[in-house]
């Protein structure tokens, strides 16, 4: 649905230089209805600024989740109410918990609602890294993590990175916790993460990220050659704050030039059953296995050793793709490295 210039003029009305910002887009019961919301949490203020279009006249208004907030109808395109520091930590903790909703005399359990979702870059309080590490790959690669967190909000943050070292077994428990703080406006730099924050040697892992205020978190992933005089090249992706139950990996290769490594990384204490399905370009498929993935497990293997029944004259593949599907939240990846260069393109 495409947000039209009124919509986005109503994020210009918003209350200004609020802490934490929140949106939701109004659908629902009545089918003609569209709106848009703004919502603000700073300290115990929260903030509302609510546009609705081919609707009736609102006769209620409010912010659902654990319990309710009621809203003044009549103050809708710039309203305040106080809510507790209790309840302004859950919102700004979990805001899709909570729903916008607009009643009227036709639908008075709610014409439309729409659910909180965190402005962009405002950044998450927890989330997860398939992939970091330190290792010597093929052909004198050397693979090494860079991560960067930027706190974009007005309080110091404290943050927590809990390493899952590889182990297809699964952890009990990360190997490793370390806590950095980042001033506000900030950007925390921590070059090679592995061996000068985490100190956890060589070896790949997956990461949590913990914070007690929104942080946006990337990771860089290259190949250091910079000791031998040739530079570096690798890629940069994001952390994110879920895994998906199903998913494709795109651009994959598989031949002299090339080769490709499928990992993933359970980000639960519970197992997975996931299975990972190799198709030609055209959708014919190559071969396919299912696999449970204990809890907190994360491994990294070759395409064609992870979907390991591909007959071995079909494992030379100059452009395949796999889908995926997972009982539960899973971060799978794909990671193609160039063998003569060691160029990689990650994909997640």
């Amino acid at each position: 649905m495409k947000v039209t210039a009124t919509l986005l003029l109503l994020l210009a009305l918003a209350p200004a230089a609020l802490a934490q910002s929140y949106s939701a887009t109004l659908t629902g019961s009545d089918a003609d209805g569209l709106g848009f919301a703004v919502v603000t949490v700073n300290g115990t203020t929260l903030g509302y600024t609510i546009f609705a279009q081919n609707i009736g006249a609102p006769t209620g208004a409010s912010i659902d989740g654990d319990g309710s907030i009621p809203l003044n109808v009549n103050t809708l395109t710039n309203g305040t109410t106080t809510i507790s520091q209790e309840l302004a930590n859950k919102i700004t903790a979990n805001p899709a918990g909570y729903s916008v909703t607009l009643k009227n005399a036709e639908f008075p359990e709610g014409a439309i609602r729409g659910t909180l979702a965190r402005a962009e870059g405002d950044g998450v309080r927890t989330a997860w890294m398939p992939v970091i590490g330190k290792v010597k790959g093929q052909a004198g690669t050397n693979f090494v993590t860079d991560m960067r967190i930027i706190n974009n909000g007005g309080s110091p943050a404290t943050v927590t990175l809990e390493y899952f070292a590889q182990n297809p077994a699964g952890n009990a428990a990360p190997a490793i916790a370390k806590t950095v703080s980042v001033a506000p406006g900030e950007q925390e730099v921590l070059d090679d993460v592995n061996t000068n924050t985490l100190q956890a040697g060589d070896g790949l892992g997956g990461v949590k990220i913990s914070s007690d205020q929104n942080v946006l978190v990337t990771a860089r992933v290259i190949n250091d050659l910079r000791g031998e005089n040739k530079g570096t090249a690798g890629f940069a992706y994001d952390a994110v704050e879920t895994g998906s139950t199903s998913g494709t990996l795109e651009f994959l290769v598989n031949n002299a030039a090339f080769r490709t490594n499928i990992g993933f990384f359970n980000p639960s204490a519970s197992p997975v059953t996931a299975t990972f399905v190799a198709r030609r370009a055209d959708g014919s498929v190559l071969g396919s296995n299912t696999v449970t993935i204990p809890g907190y497990a994360m491994s990294h293997q070759a395409a064609f050793a992870l979907i390991s029944n591909v007959a071995e004259a079909n494992r030379t593949q100059n452009d395949f793709f796999v889908t995926w599907t997972s009982s539960a939240p899973l971060l799978p990846y794909a990671s193609v490295t160039d063998n003569m260069t060691g160029d990689a393109v990650f994909n997640q």
